[in-house]
């Protein structure tokens, strides 16, 4: 698929997000909370505002020179934009030949700025180069027994981390213990014969009709840290495990939220508007008796984990908990409610999320501290 992209007004916006207060600390809280301030540099996206319109943003990475690469996955392309929000290129189009995808799960920028994009429906690993970013070769990334790959975390000097999931199936439910795991695959793609790390996969029920998740149940996180230790945890507590490549333990990163229950009109609004046999599915699980305790978590560069936590009815709020490695709460911050953040570098935070029209935008801020 050809796109034609012209180029933007870049918006610049020095509107300051404030540091919002903390009302009760856990008890593990050590010092005073931080002052920490976003400024935003700017966004992309918006449909008021830019020529560039994203279907949905699934990854993002930023190279060394600070080019921001937005792999959107409804267009099946990677976005290149400036540091400072300039349209710079785009990477690949929807097909199966050579530079093309069908479906991106993972954009990732390697040593001295090679991308790297991982497709799960092609099984495959295509690699760009760092400046003209032409396509250079790829590589199958196989899967393992039941289990397909999911996502690329990140490359190792033994090759590529990637996250497997077992698909869900009519046929498959109850059948066996799903978990997702992270692989090694090495660069002639064969897998290591035991991940580094698994994690309970997210639970659903099946009918011959339906196939519905569990709602409210926790779900699993991995990121792989700027100090090549891997971070993950269910989100039912927030309890981030930390683990080297070989598996072992260096620690946790923990802290202390009220449990907020599952109430019945959480229940009754989440199945509003389904038949009447996903209801029933519904109802007749084994549900959750509590709410997770946050929608998602990521690490910046100074190993400190960004925690997003969850409001009523599990829905986000804009309220993100910033905790050092001993589990201290060091700072928080207020964002857009939709806003996902995908990484911290430098001192500047990378994002997307939906204005009010709901298009989807990208943006970048600096911290100040």
């Amino acid at each position: 698929m050809h796109l034609s992209i012209s180029m933007f007004a870049r918006i610049l916006v020095n509107a300051v997000l404030s540091v919002s207060s903390v009302a009760a600390l856990a008890p593990q809280t050590a010092g005073a909370i931080g002052q920490l301030d976003l400024a935003e540099i700017f966004r992309v996206g918006d449909g008021m505002n830019s020529e560039i319109l994203f279907g949905f943003v699934s990854d993002m990475d930023i190279n060394s020179t600070g080019h921001v690469f937005v792999a959107d996955g409804m267009v099946n392309s990677i976005f290149v934009f400036s540091d400072s929000g300039e349209f710079v290129d785009v990477i690949g189009s929807s097909g199966s030949g050579p530079g093309e995808f069908q479906d991106i799960s993972g954009v990732y920028i390697g040593p001295a700025d090679s991308v790297y994009v991982l497709d799960t429906d092609l099984y495959r690993l295509s690699v760009f180069e760092p400046r003209s970013h032409r396509f250079v070769y790829s590589a199958n990334v196989p899967g393992v027994g039941m289990s397909d790959p999911a996502r690329l975390l990140g490359l190792v000097d033994g090759g590529f981390l990637i996250v497997y999931r077992s698909p869900m199936s009519h046929d498959l439910v109850e059948a066996y213990d799903r978990k997702a795991v992270i692989n090694l695959v090495s660069r002639n793609g064969s897998v290591a014969e035991e991940p580094v790390i698994g994690l309970p996969d997210w639970n659903y029920v099946s009918s011959r009709h339906h196939t519905l998740l569990i709602p409210f149940g926790p779900r699993f996180k991995f990121i792989l840290g700027s100090d090549g230790l891997v971070y993950s945890g269910l989100n039912d507590i927030i309890d981030i495990r930390i683990t080297t490549l070989e598996g072992h333990s260096q620690g946790t990163v923990q802290y202390d939220l009220p449990a907020v229950p599952v109430t019945k009109r959480d229940i009754d609004e989440y199945i509003e508007g389904m038949s009447r046999e996903a209801r029933r599915l519904i109802l007749t699980s084994v549900l959750p008796e509590n709410m997770p305790a946050y929608k998602a978590f990521t690490v910046d560069d100074r190993n400190r984990v960004w925690i997003q936590r969850l409001g009523d009815g599990g829905m986000p709020t804009g309220e993100w908990l910033i905790l050092n490695k001993e589990s201290d709460l060091v700072a928080t911050i207020t964002l857009p409610e939709s806003e996902n953040l995908f990484a911290i570098r430098e001192g500047k935070v990378y994002g997307a999320g939906k204005d009010v029209s709901g298009a989807t935008y990208v943006i970048t801020y600096r911290i100040d501290e």
